[in-house]
């Protein structure tokens, strides 16, 4: 009867301690994850957003190189925007070591008023210079943006009558036109003719490379130029083709299009201008 007893006991010490083994498990488990926590909650179309990631896993997660980050904009989903060009971190690496915190800052792109988020794809067990594979993706807290309204009525007026374009812009603005191209500060407009009047898409393809631009997608732009038809041309992929992808706008009479080249800076006043913008028609 002693014997039973004893092991009676033995059953239930056993039973316990794998009940508590599972539970710590599942807890190790809960935390293999990432902490994505924004510097505010309300930002500016175009400003800065500083971040910090806390790798909660026990080994190394790494980004991709060229896009460590999407942003996601909610309508009644939750949508990323399409970039046509690589989106990074501004410094510190691309990879994180096991239970290590790292702060990074972004420049945000032009985008509409409302909530976002940041949407995160990591390599788990990764190291700098493994081609990176998605493994799980993480998200941030909810923030809004919100778009800077800037007065332009007493802002100077630039008259191209060589390209058949205009647009205002404040004082220090540094212009210089050569050939079909127009640097504004650190960004850039290059004006096309479109003798044969055609639709945006038909023009892309007439004009450019099919080969090197087969995998183009055209989608509504979140920078606006003018009150024109203005399309992002892009795959969101950095391995996908489409050379001569980026933002594009045509003319009401379809006699001239316009693709806008990104510089590095934040958008700020050069969002502005582009409101202005206008081709003389």
């Amino acid at each position: 009867m002693k014997k039973y007893l004893i092991l009676f006991f033995l059953i239930i010490f056993v039973v316990i301690l794998l009940i508590g083994w599972m539970g710590w498990k599942g807890y190790q488990l809960q935390k293999r994850d990432l902490s994505i926590v924004t510097d505010k909650t309300e930002y500016e179309s175009g400003g800065i957003l500083k971040v910090k990631i806390k790798n909660n896993f026990g080994e190394n997660i790494c980004f991709s190189s060229c896009y460590p980050y999407l942003l996601e904009n909610k309508n009644e989903n939750w949508e990323s925007y399409k970039y046509a060009e690589c989106q990074k971190f501004n410094g510190n690496g691309s990879c994180i070591e096991a239970r290590k915190e790292k702060a990074f800052e972004l420049t945000l792109p032009e985008a509409p008023e409302g909530l976002h988020r940041l949407a995160i794809p990591v390599c788990i067990g990764c190291q700098n210079e493994d081609t990176f594979k998605e493994d799980a993706r993480f998200y941030s807290n909810e923030f809004t943006i919100k778009e800077e309204k800037v007065e332009t009525a007493n802002w100077k007026t630039y008259a191209s009558t060589n390209l058949g374009v205009s647009f205002k812009y404040p004082d220090g603005t540094k212009i210089i036109e050569e050939n079909d191209f127009i640097q504004i500060n650190n960004w850039e407009i290059k004006v096309y003719k479109n003798e044969n009047k055609k639709p945006l898409k038909e023009w892309f393809e007439s004009v450019f490379d099919r080969a090197r631009n087969s995998q183009c997608e055209f989608m509504e732009s979140n920078i606006k130029v003018g009150d024109y038809q203005a399309n992002l041309i892009s795959t969101g992929s950095a391995e996908e083709a489409c050379d001569n992808g980026g933002y594009y706008a045509i003319s009401h009479t379809n006699s001239s299009v316009v693709k806008v080249i990104l510089g590095h800076d934040p958008l700020g006043d050069f969002s502005q201008i582009l409101s202005t913008f206008r081709f003389l028609e």
